[in-house]
């Protein structure tokens, strides 16, 4: 059998699901903490207690309206991504896997450093960002993967305790001329911290399927 719609009861399973999940706007869920594999530092990492998987068009198809697509990404549209906060031990643990630059990972040596104390690494960033979108957004959309981003700029240090606020406004959303089942949305996507400091900015890329398909051309 294809790894499509085995059965209508199912997909009714995974829909109401998608909408509990979506039900609290503005926060992020629950965390739990777990030391990281393999770090001899006893690092942690965040991790959510309700981590869930974004559908994708092998678990859903346009029988699932509920769920977010191309259409309904319109151009303006601003999604709000819930928050994060940084801790010391995260920057550290992350660091050592990661990105081990001396800022990242020994708070005596990063207050030697041109930032005057520990911060945490871009990609650190990106991922608290990612993880963000992927819960507020993706979680409850038909999304088809990405091809990229562009205009990754690290605005300003994140440091132990800020709390980050993700952030994604849409720039265009446009149907794929050689796939009409889906499109490409293009975002605007930035972190924040609690004071309105834009940390991080990027654009990213990434294809939603379409509610209702093109007919595809003679």
């Amino acid at each position: 059998m294809p790894a499509t719609l085995r059965n209508r009861g199912e997909v009714a399973q995974l829909v109401e699901h998608s909408a509990e999940n979506r039900g609290v706007a503005g926060s992020s869920p629950a965390l739990a903490t777990r030391p990281l594999d393999g770090d001899p530092c006893g690092g942690s990492y965040p991790l959510r207690q309700d981590a869930r998987v974004a559908p994708t068009m092998t678990t859903f198809s346009s029988a699932t309206p509920d769920l977010l697509h191309l259409e309904d990404f319109v151009q303006g549209r601003v999604f709000e991504l819930g928050r994060h906060e940084i801790t010391l031990e995260e920057i550290v643990a992350f660091g050592r896997q990661f990105d081990p630059q001396s800022f990242h990972v020994d708070p005596d040596a990063a207050r030697d450093s041109p930032f005057g104390g520990l911060i945490a690494s871009g990609w650190h960033s990106c991922a608290i960002l990612m993880r963000l979108w992927h819960d507020a957004v993706l979680a409850t959309s038909v999304a088809l993967g990405s091809p990229g981003v562009d205009e990754i700029r690290w605005l300003h240090p994140v440091r132990p305790g800020d709390v980050l606020t993700g952030r994604a406004e849409v720039l265009t959303a446009r149907p794929s001329q050689r796939r009409p089942e889906r499109g490409t949305v293009t975002a605007r996507m930035t972190l924040e911290t609690g004071v309105g400091t834009t940390v991080l900015s990027f654009v990213g890329h990434c294809f939603f399927a379409r509610r209702s398909p093109a007919p595809q051309r003679a």
